[in-house]
């Protein structure tokens, strides 16, 4: 403080100095309440609701991930192509099949062009059989000059 101020501005300093911590806290309140006015509250609870919502679509996505799972971990055929050999109109495709049971397959058989495009398919169904490893060879008509020869899918018959 300087000697030439008023004594009133000096007792208003002093006081104002010794009480800053409660004029802060004001303040701060104050300032608080006006944003809050101004941009909505404070960060808001999570409804009830909304919780429920989202532990609803987690199970949901869990169960899902679970039958998905289940449903393509096991097969009870599988297959691969052993050779092809290629003709103007034709494609002649060697496979082998893997079966888990006594029941029928069908095959589903595709054939591409030499730009990628499909220029052919087919299918067959494979009968009953005894023993679970059967290869067999299927011939498949063209619209163009194949390049490859191809197994699509092989499934249960019924299961497509």
């Amino acid at each position: 403080m300087h000697a030439h101020e008023p004594e009133a501005i000096r007792l208003c300093s002093t006081s104002l100095a010794s009480h800053g911590s409660v004029w802060s806290q004001a303040m701060d309140a104050q300032a608080s309440a006006a944003l809050a006015r101004r941009y909505g509250g404070g960060p808001k609870k999570p409804r009830r609701a909304q919780v429920a919502v989202l532990a609803l679509l987690l199970l949901g996505g869990i169960c899902w991930a679970v039958w998905a799972g289940l449903a393509h971990a096991h097969k009870d055929v599988t297959w691969q192509v052993d050779t092809f050999a290629t003709s103007e109109r034709s494609v002649v495709i060697s496979f082998t099949i893997h079966r888990s049971g006594d029941f029928p397959v069908t095959c589903s058989f595709r054939a591409r062009g030499r730009d990628g495009a499909f220029v052919g398919h087919g299918s067959l169904e494979l009968p009953v059989s005894r023993r679970p490893t059967v290869s067999s060879v299927y011939t498949l008509a063209t619209s163009a000059t194949p390049v490859t020869g191809e197994i699509d899918r092989c499934a249960r018959v019924g299961d497509r």
